[in-house]
């Protein structure tokens, strides 16, 4: 959180990778259901800290990418499923996926709780299936921040680290 500059109240470090993780510099060491922390004296003596995640994101997507792949044909990368995405409109026809495969963390914490694609149809391409879970773990991160502030540590803004970056 330092190395990225994230020290001051209000401010929202995302690490993104296999999972995401969600810590929100807070001026109140307070806690609540969905949340963990907050943590008081860290990063900073002067500061608290209060996290929440996500337990599917990069994950999903490596999923994904290893069942598209078929043996006979080239290797497919991120950048060709991220252009087959882009060619599909915002909300992929009708076809919505939860990220919780793997199990929920903030705002509502349940390791039972399992991932969906739902409204799939035989006109979804792979890139409907691609967009749509990304959307999934976009919006999971809406909800996570949203979580984190109905428990009283909103963020105004959002200093992002991890594999999602590159």
């Amino acid at each position: 959180m330092i190395g990225l500059g994230c020290i001051y109240p209000q401010q929202l470090c995302l690490i993104t990778g296999s999972s995401h993780l969600h810590c929100v510099i807070t001026e109140k060491p307070t806690t609540a259901a969905g949340s963990w922390g907050a943590y008081k004296g860290a990063p900073l003596l002067t500061t608290n800290f209060a996290e929440g995640g996500q337990s599917s994101t990069g994950s999903i997507l490596r999923w994904a990418k290893q069942i598209f792949n078929h043996p006979s044909n080239p290797p497919l990368d991120y950048h060709q499923l991220d252009n087959e995405a882009t060619d599909i409109p915002p909300g992929s026809d009708g076809l919505v996926a939860l990220e919780t495969f793997q199990g929920a963390r903030t705002p509502i914490t349940d390791p039972l709780a399992r991932g969906a694609l739902v409204g799939l149809t035989l006109s979804h391409t792979r890139g409907h299936i691609w967009r749509a879970l990304m959307e999934a773990v976009c919006f999971g991160t809406r909800n996570c921040v949203d979580g984190l502030a109905a428990a009283g540590h909103e963020c105004t803004e959002i200093i992002m680290a991890g594999g999602t970056t590159r």
